[in-house]
Parts: C-alpha cells; structure tokens; sequence
C-alpha cells in the first residue's frame, strides 16, 4: 500500500514538474534574449580628416580621406566579433561619386582580415572605416547594421574639417 503511495506522488510530482517546464516555455518573454549573441549598441560617431596618404592610401584628385570612427558598446556578458558589421557610404543628395571608399589591394596584405576587433563583454571599442569624399561635400549617409540579424539604421555624418 505504500509503495502505491508512493508510486501516485511521484506521478503528480512529474506531472507538476512537466507542467511547470511548459508554462515557462509558454510565457516566455519576446524582449529576452535565449542565445549567446552580443548585443552591440552604437554610442558614438565621429569623423576625422586625414592628410594623404594614409597607410599608404591617397583619395583620387578632387577627393579628401576621411576615417570615420564608430564607438561600439558591447552590453552583453559575451564577447561580440565586429566580422558582422557593416557601414554603407553615400551622398545626401544622391550623387553618384561624392563618397567612394578605397579600395586595398587585398591580395598584397596577407594579414587584411586579421584586424578585426574582439569587443569584450561589457567593454567599449573603436571601429574605423575609411572613405573618400568629393571636396565640398559636408555631410554624407551612413547605413549600417553591426548584426547580421539587425535591420539597417540610417544615419546622417556630418564630416568635420
């Protein structure tokens, strides 16, 4: 007799247990995050004009080399590889040519990949990107996403001399 006891408590044990484990997974919230994914958060956008050439990068004539400097917030206990991010350059006007960004020659720079930071949990980091702006051209449009599972942002630069 006790051993049936026994046997019908375990079941309604197991079955408050199976029970409890659904209603978690039920009410689960759609702002909370389940994986190990960064969350990275743009604080802080500055530009900066450069005198030519720049790392043995000069801007075509008529164009001025401007690095453009992302600080990037990591505000997850994972660290976040910046691989993911992406920065889209163009005129305000929609001019073809007022924002070009120079290209390397890739296959002279063994070692062209290997610069992209590691952001740690909780911590801070520059990104930098370089473009080349038509002369006169103040203030260029930036789309990024610094995720792939992110949507574009759009954003206007106001360049600084």
């Amino acid at each position: 007799m006790l051993r049936k006891l026994l046997m019908g408590v375990g079941i309604v044990l197991v079955a408050f247990f199976a029970l409890g484990t659904v209603g978690a997974v039920m009410s689960a919230r759609d702002d909370m995050s389940y994986s190990q994914d960064p969350l990275l958060v743009l604080t802080d956008v500055r530009s900066e004009k450069l005198s030519a050439p720049y790392k043995g990068i000069e801007a075509p004539e008529g164009y001025s080399l401007y690095r453009i400097i992302y600080a990037v917030d990591n505000q997850s206990i994972y660290q976040g590889d910046t691989s993911g991010m992406y920065f889209y350059y163009s005129s305000l006007t929609d001019t073809y040519g007022d924002v070009m960004e120079p290209e390397e020659d890739r296959a002279k720079n063994t070692f062209y990949y290997s610069n992209e930071p590691v952001i740690p949990a909780g911590r801070t980091a520059d990104v930098e990107s370089l473009v080349a702006v038509r002369d006169g051209v103040d203030a260029i449009l930036v789309e990024y996403y610094l995720d792939y599972g992110d949507g574009y942002t759009e954003m206007e630069l106001t360049l600084q001399e």
